[in-house]
């Protein structure tokens, strides 16, 4: 309300993609495919969970996580992923 910092941190590598807002998370995925599930809070960073996609080297994550049916679809420049349970 008054515009002031409540904390400042930083997550691990380098982000090109929007991040998704989804079941009360925000979903942010790296260049290189890890995606970090953040839970808001005033207090702190909280970190709720992370995956890890396994592409080769030169594979690089540019693109918006985009969630359909429950599912997360994300790309690289050569691949499409689906994300699930």
């Amino acid at each position: 309300k008054d515009g002031k910092t409540l904390w400042v941190d930083r997550l691990k590598g380098a982000f090109s993609g929007s991040p998704l807002i989804a079941n009360g998370h925000y979903y942010i995925q790296s260049e290189e495919g890890r995606t970090f599930v953040v839970k808001p809070n005033r207090e702190k960073l909280q970190v709720v969970g992370e995956n890890t996609l396994s592409p080769g080297d030169e594979e690089i994550f540019r693109a918006t996580l985009s969630p359909i049916d429950g599912m997360i679809f994300t790309r690289s420049q050569s691949v499409l992923y689906c994300i699930a349970d």
